[in-house]
């Protein structure tokens, strides 16, 4: 059976508090880099852990959906878990010992009942940025003076003097700690080239973060730019242009024009709004009786440009057909595939450009 105790850095990562039920929550802060003066290492950015015990219920039960995805565990097996962990906390702090959880601290039981958590430094962001503790070389309180005490030395005897005969001696002592001041300016160097990084991924991380929510709101229109420049080839197939009703003739198989013979009323709307660019073929019944056509293409790539740049609703590639077909408007409604056409007129998109396809069902 899994280990609570060794997922609970996973469980920490994606969320702010996890309640394990009937035990109490697990909270999580951010936390700033730290520098460890005494060990010489520098923690980056992560999540600072306390534990509630006063919270114990945990109806989303966050935990338990966690277990089941991450684990491909049912919901039995998943509470199991959970209570194999408690158990094995209450069987800790009755023999007065602790309770470790991986990467995230140590559990205890203080006289008075009440339970603590102290937390270990660890990774539990990803706000560090991938970034792992760093350990820097460590100058002694000793050395540190003496490098201070040579720097106000060399500077009160290099003020207007010249270093003769007991001086001599002094300019060798100086150059004993040469190395000492070196490391110190080394280390603080470094220190601020890790702070100077620090500051530009926390300034560059959000601005990445705004211009990808940018890029997507806005993609139809980038891609459209992009087809610009890259010079896409131009359609195969050119749009239908309107024929005169008085040479219309069904048995052609590209004939265009109202279909007076059928659907009296949605001809005579279609054809009260100047629309008699109609051409009938037989789709299938999933498909709506009128589509309004802004271009026809044998190339795919071709019809999702027109898509984009007439912001069209979608691609119509009917069963049988070669063409991709660049949608407007689909409709059973006549009076809303003229409205579609109106509006489409009025967003500078020509006339001649559109067509009208009828499902002849």
């Amino acid at each position: 059976m899994a280990s609570l105790t060794s997922i609970f850095k996973d469980v920490l990562l994606t969320n702010d508090s996890i309640t394990v039920p009937g035990f109490g929550t697990f909270e999580t802060s951010y936390q700033a880099a730290q520098l460890d003066e005494k060990t010489g290492v520098i923690y980056p950015p992560t999540k600072s852990v306390t534990f509630n015990a006063s919270k114990t219920d945990d109806r989303e039960n966050k935990l338990v959906e966690y277990l089941k995805n991450k684990l491909a565990l049912d919901d039995n097996a998943a509470k199991a878990v959970i209570d194999e962990f408690i158990s094995q906390a209450n069987s800790r702090f009755a023999d007065k010992a602790s309770l470790t959880i991986d990467e995230v601290g140590v559990l205890s039981k203080a006289e008075d009942g009440s339970i603590s958590l102290q937390s270990v430094p660890s990774n539990l962001s990803i706000d560090n940025y991938g970034m792992d503790t760093v350990e820097v070389e460590q100058v002694e309180e000793k050395q540190r003076i003496a490098a201070m005490a040579t720097s106000n030395t060399v500077a009160n005897n290099t003020k207007g003097k010249t270093s003769v005969g007991k001086n001599t001696k002094a300019t060798t002592k100086v150059s004993t700690t040469k190395t000492t001041t070196t490391t110190t300016t080394t280390t603080t160097q470094e220190k601020k080239k890790s702070n100077k990084l620090l500051k530009v991924l926390l300034v560059l991380l959000p601005i990445l973060a705004i211009l990808t929510i940018l890029f997507f709101i806005f993609k139809d229109g980038i891609l459209a730019w992009i087809d610009n420049l890259r010079g896409e080839k131009q359609p195969v197939e050119t749009v239908q242009v309107a024929i005169p009703d008085s040479i219309v003739n069904e048995e052609e198989p590209n004939t265009v024009g109202i279909d007076e013979n059928s659907d009296d009323g949605d001809e005579a709307i279609l054809s009260q709004a100047g629309f008699n660019n109609v051409s009938p073929q037989y789709l299938g019944n999933k498909y709506k009786k009128y589509y309004l056509v802004g271009g026809s293409f044998r190339d795919k790539a071709n019809a999702n440009k027109v898509k984009r740049e007439i912001n069209a609703k979608e691609i119509l590639k009917a069963e049988g057909n070669e063409f991709y077909r660049v949608i407007i408007i689909g409709s059973d409604d006549p009076k809303e595939i003229v409205d579609a056409y109106k509006a489409a007129l009025d967003k500078g998109i020509q006339a001649e450009d559109m067509w009208l396809l009828k499902n002849s069902k």
